[in-house]
């Protein structure tokens, strides 16, 4: 089954709801960065880094998985260089398998920026390029993992254990959206979307199911089995009257992914029933909902103990 390509369009529209949930996820973003200016002090304490050579900013070498338009890049970067500030500049890689979107990607003369470099490939594409960069390297990705089967996940965690320093992975769906006001078939509109978020899918290790709202515990549970810790925050979107265009494009594509996991034709006529409705009432501006969404920082477990250690 050939997966639906992501507009770019879409992915510019809920940059501002990402951005207004990602605010919840501003202490992992802390947590990372101490993280990473604990491991670059660690290693050049232990002699790693040659006295002979001249003195240089260190970089942070990120690959961002799923990149698309480069939101991701975007929205962590400067949060990351707010803590790291002058210590540490920033070489991102934007990871995806679609070459359309990566072009979309706006370029950024920040100075912690030194260099955005775009890698067409798939998921299995960042064991070798993570093999190519210098440490501390950390694999981010944003709105990825519904998107992965479990087979797909477990092997973008073990790659991420094997051959980076830290994990942020933000904005995976649960599944649970709840509507101010309530509607009876809701739960029917929930129910088909989540099926359909679930669908088989072909991939080159055959054909398995999409994680969807799962993917994130899937992770969870994969870094833990690997050694890592797990720190999670919740991220939910919140729309309500100033969203609207947003709204309207959400409502429409989860009933028409409903509609694509129904086979009944009550149900149908429900779900076209309901989105009516519903898109009247976000026109009228009576409509606002939450869609949950959790973000997910994995390191390993010494280095955590190591930051919050006290000298005795």
């Amino acid at each position: 089954m050939t997966e639906r390509p992501i507009a770019a369009s879409w992915l510019d529209l809920r940059y501002r709801a990402d951005d207004r949930a990602r605010r919840h996820s501003l202490p992992l973003v802390r947590d990372l960065a101490e993280h990473l200016l604990t491991s670059t002090h660690s290693e050049r304490a232990s002699g790693s880094s040659q006295a002979a050579t001249p003195k240089v900013s260190p970089s942070l070498s990120v690959v961002d998985v799923g990149a698309g338009t480069g939101a991701n890049l975007r929205w962590l970067g400067p949060r990351l260089d707010h803590t790291l500030g002058s210590t540490m500049v920033q070489d991102w890689h934007l990871l995806d398998h679609d070459a359309v979107l990566l072009e979309a990607v706006r370029d950024d003369e920040s100075p912690w920026l030194r260099r955005t470099t775009r890698h067409t490939g798939s998921v299995a594409t960042l064991n070798d390029l993570l093999g190519t960069l210098k440490h501390p390297r950390l694999v981010s990705c944003s709105a990825l993992l519904d998107l992965l089967t479990a087979v797909q996940i477990d092997a973008l965690v073990a790659t991420t254990v094997a051959g980076a320093d830290a994990a942020l992975w933000s904005l995976s769906v649960t599944g649970e959206v709840a509507f101010e006001p309530a509607h009876p078939d809701d739960a029917l509109v929930a129910r088909q979307f989540n099926s359909d978020q679930q669908r088989d899918t072909a991939t080159a290790a055959g054909v398995h199911s999409l994680s969807g709202p799962d993917g994130w515990r899937l992770a969870e549970r994969a870094f833990i089995d690997q050694g890592w810790q797990v720190s999670l925050a919740s991220t939910p979107w919140a729309l309500g009257g100033g969203d609207e265009p947003m709204i309207r494009r959400l409502l429409t594509e989860r009933a028409s992914a409903a509609l694509d996991a129904t086979g009944a034709s009550v149900d149908r006529r429900a779900i076209e029933t309901w989105l009516s409705l519903r898109l009247d009432a976000a026109k009228r501006g009576q409509l606002q909902l939450r869609v949950d969404h959790q973000d997910l920082l994995a390191l390993p477990v010494k280095s955590i103990s190591e930051q919050t250690s006290s000298p005795s």
